[in-house]
């Protein structure tokens, strides 16, 4: 007899091993990866999700904007101090009209008279409208945002229940949670990051920082010539023209952790 010939019991638990054990092991594995690629899709439609709405809330924070620019067209004051090229006069009625609509940041360009501003530059969602005289000639340009960019980011985070982070020319301009706004995001969706330790999942998008100018007047009179023709301050009017997309953009990102704590 060979001394190498296994035995009949041998044979019999090699068998078992090969038709029952194998088997069992490669269903668990596959099983594992299975519940995985789940997890995994789940948690990307999940972060999918919180894109969405944040994108919307961008979208509203803009109308808003316009909104508030809209209100600015029957003030008196505003076009009084136009018309009389008073410019501390301008820059007075300003400050306290966005207070008054709850502005973040105001850029108002009148033509011929120059350049006023109020609040602060980290505002996101801007809303851009024309600045029209009584007749409806174009004579300047209001940029307009009520929304600042801790104010985004601590909505979304509050709304969706992930932390969210906008930036600017690949500078952060908030972030929710804080110890995320020094960490390197890559663009795209579902990429794997590091925060303080732990694994999170992100997601990006870009939004237009700032709308296009809106249409141009067919007009090119100057200010004081508009100002001669109709005789007296009239109204502001504010065009709604605004734009979707813009030369500069502004990125969010989005991320929920992948473990627990």
């Amino acid at each position: 007899m060979t001394l190498l010939q296994p035995s009949f019991r041998g044979r019999l638990r090699l068998f078992f091993a090969v038709i029952v054990v194998v088997p069992m092991i490669a269903v668990g594995v596959a099983l594992f990866f299975l519940l995985n690629a789940g997890d995994n899709s789940k948690f990307n439609s999940e972060l999918g999700e919180a894109q969405t709405v944040a994108q919307n809330l961008f979208a509203d924070a803009r109308n808003d904007a316009m909104d508030a620019a809209r209100t600015m067209q029957g003030d008196v004051g505003l076009a009084t101090a136009i018309d009389n090229e008073d410019k501390a006069g301008v820059q007075r009625r300003l400050d306290v009209l966005g207070n008054e609509i709850g502005a973040q940041w105001i850029e108002l360009v009148v033509d011929g008279l120059g350049t006023f501003r109020m609040g602060s530059p980290l505002s996101v969602a801007l809303s851009r409208a024309q600045l029209q005289d009584s007749e409806k000639r174009r004579i300047g340009q209001i940029t307009l945002s009520v929304t600042s960019a801790n104010e985004y980011v601590s909505q979304s985070r509050r709304i969706t229940e992930v932390g969210t982070r906008i930036e600017r020319a690949d500078r952060v301009m908030a972030s929710s949670p804080q110890i995320a706004e020094n960490v390197s995001i890559p663009d795209g969706q579902g990429v794997d990051v590091e925060v303080a330790g732990r694994d999170y999942r992100a997601t990006t998008f870009f939004v237009a920082h700032m709308p296009p100018n809106p249409p141009m007047a067919s007009s090119t009179k100057s200010r004081s010539a508009i100002r001669a023709r109709s005789g007296s301050a009239g109204r502001v009017a504010v065009s709604s023209a605004i734009g979707a997309a813009g030369a500069s953009r502004s990125r969010v990102a989005q991320m929920n952790a992948t473990q627990a704590m």
